[in-house]
């Protein structure tokens, strides 16, 4: 109940269609790596269906990756630019626990 899908505001918030690889770059085997997640076509990990190794040069710290994204002190000053900023975790708990530190 806590995902954003659930909240009061989600009807109301405006739909964007990607139609360019922003992540990727100029990284043509990470762009590669996406479209295989994407269509579904990279081997499940010991055959456990709904599973996918990331290669571990695309796995950072949750620390690093907190302070990339937020890489200053919040303040009234600079509310608007981490308004546009967002970690994405896979569940719930995670965002909970993610938020708690």
């Amino acid at each position: 109940m806590s995902s954003i899908k659930n909240n009061h505001l989600w009807n109301v918030m405006e739909r964007f269609d990607l139609v360019q690889n922003m992540r990727a770059g100029n990284d043509a085997d990470f762009a590669s790596w996406l479209l295989q997640l994407g269509n579904g076509q990279l081997p499940a990990v010991d055959g456990v269906p709904d599973t996918v190794e990331i290669p571990q040069e695309m796995v950072c710290d949750v620390a690093d990756l907190i302070d990339f994204v937020y890489p200053q002190q919040m303040s009234l000053a600079n509310v608007e630019e981490f308004a546009r900023r967002v970690v994405v975790c896979p569940t719930n708990e995670e965002c909970t626990h993610r938020n708690l530190r």
